[in-house]
């Protein structure tokens, strides 16, 4: 299916979160019951995906990109495979067209001219692979590892995956911004995740819900089944934020316990104060 231009424009804006709330409804009811819609949809995640790596977004795109767009976890995993990728197919390529140069040298044949010097007409990712199996094979043993990685560390940590820099800080329920007495955190710059240790009271919970949630109670991040760790008699649970969700301000953590029924019941609740 080809869509319009309309069409994919619209489906841009959703991502970005700049798309009108009576508008989102009807296209995502339209992603439930339309696969093909919905494979586009993927199509243009990626190709906004690209455009952020390539830095070919205004301004004003990229900062809904990072503000909207990467809030969902698989999208976090997706950009950081493909900013891999890219790096690993840029090395790749070089490497395989100098080994050309040379061969064509000893060989004394003439040298073509990059691609890039022949024009800007685009080709569809990979394409270039079905001339060089080489480059190809090279490719796929990268991306099995590169797989490899991201899902091992994916099931060690849904949110920070690979090398990161992580702010942990534990919270202590029954603080308000009212009181007065609320935990105030500054974020170094660099830092990727900020780590919210959740005390949590004795119960029986087999898992919990956290959603971060702004001054204005709009819920900025979630996550659920979250496990309880113990250490020295104290229960608690992780949130792993990016730290590019919680900019200067007031939030709310609102944690919820998952019942034997599978209701979520309230459990507790944090506050705390962003400060840069």
């Amino acid at each position: 299916m080809q869509l319009e231009s309309k069409d994919q424009e619209t489906l841009r804006q959703y991502l970005l979160g700049n798309l009108p709330p009576e508008e989102r409804a009807s296209l995502e009811e339209r992603l439930l019951t339309d696969d093909e819609f919905y494979q586009e949809l993927l199509i243009v995640e990626d190709e906004l995906v690209d455009q952020y790596l390539s830095g070919d977004q205004s301004k004003a795109e990229r900062e809904s990109f990072e503000a909207h767009f990467l809030l969902a976890p698989e999208r976090q995993q997706k950009v950081r495979f493909s900013r891999t990728l890219k790096k690993y197919l840029h090395h790749a390529e070089q490497t395989a067209a100098n080994a050309n140069v040379v061969a064509r040298v000893a060989a004394a044949e003439p040298v073509p001219v990059p691609a890039a010097d022949r024009g800007s007409v685009r080709m569809p990712f990979f394409s270039f692979l079905k001339s060089n199996p080489v480059l190809a094979y090279s490719l796929a043993a990268a991306v099995v590892l590169v797989i490899g990685l991201v899902s091992r560390t994916a099931l060690r940590n849904p949110v920070s995956q690979g090398p990161s820099q992580v702010l942990a800080v534990a919270l202590t329920p029954g603080l308000t911004r009212d009181s007065g007495e609320v935990t105030k955190i500054s974020i170094p710059p660099g830092t990727d995740t900020l780590q919210l240790k959740l005390q949590l009271p004795q119960a029986d919970y087999t898992s919990y819900r956290a959603r971060l949630v702004a001054a204005d109670q709009s819920e900025l991040w979630s996550a659920e089944d979250l496990k309880p760790v113990f250490s020295n008699d104290t229960r608690f649970i992780e949130a792993n934020i990016p730290s590019h969700v919680v900019k200067p301000g007031d939030y709310e953590i609102k944690v919820a316990g998952r019942l034997s029924s599978g209701q979520f019941e309230d459990a507790q609740r944090f506050t705390f104060r962003v400060n840069r």
